[in-house]
């Protein structure tokens, strides 16, 4: 099972080596990591180019700005993988996350799959973190219904995401606007079969 990791970057000269550093480190090795560079005007090429040369599952590609949502799909053009993950390039995952959604993946054929987030400070002090709920193969709309119930709403990077049903619902995030995956996560929900949200 291949998992392909699409990481927008804009203005992130600070944040993206550990980004891609978590990446790297996964105890999973099975993936291809898609970087964008949204038209940044920093150095974030700098770290991309290094990762590209160390690693060939990275790579990166250059367009003109066009905001998060625009690099989100412009990303979705180059997946190879089964499965789809996104990555926020100011953050970092824990290195057995893909392990972990292997692990998941083999037992459960599904659409989607949930996971856990927490928040941090610079410090790496936890703020908060997102509701730590049980869905099993559950309906999707008591999955909606419990999304409108809760002050962590579910951003795009809280999901792994099935690509046959991306690709067969021809989702793209709305460009131009923020807070983009607030529109899309319902309607992703709204058409999955099943849904693993695992309780950790």
């Amino acid at each position: 099972m291949k998992f392909s990791i699409i990481i927008p970057v804009y203005n992130v000269y600070d944040y993206l080596d550990k980004c891609l550093k978590s990446v790297l480190e996964q105890t999973y090795k099975n993936f291809e990591v898609i970087i964008v560079n949204d038209g940044s005007p920093d150095n974030s090429y700098e770290i991309i180019d290094k990762y590209q040369k160390l690693d060939k599952r990275f790579k990166g590609y250059k367009k003109n700005n066009g905001g998060l949502s625009s690099a989100r799909n412009y990303g979705l053009k180059y997946v190879t993988g089964d499965y789809v993950i996104f990555i926020d390039s100011d953050d970092y995952i824990a290195n057995s996350l893909l392990e972990k959604l292997n692990d998941v993946l083999n037992k459960e054929k599904v659409d989607i799959v949930r996971y856990n987030a927490l928040v941090c400070d610079m410090n790496g002090e936890v703020l908060s973190k997102s509701n730590d709920i049980e869905y099993l193969n559950e309906k999707v709309d008591n999955v909606i219904l419990e999304l409108t119930r809760r002050d962590f709403f579910e951003p795009a990077w809280l999901y792994c995401y099935n690509f046959k049903f991306w690709k067969k619902h021809k989702f793209l995030y709305q460009e131009g606007m923020i807070h983009e995956d607030f529109g899309l996560t319902p309607l992703i929900l709204y058409y999955a079969k099943i849904l693993i949200w695992p309780k950790t």
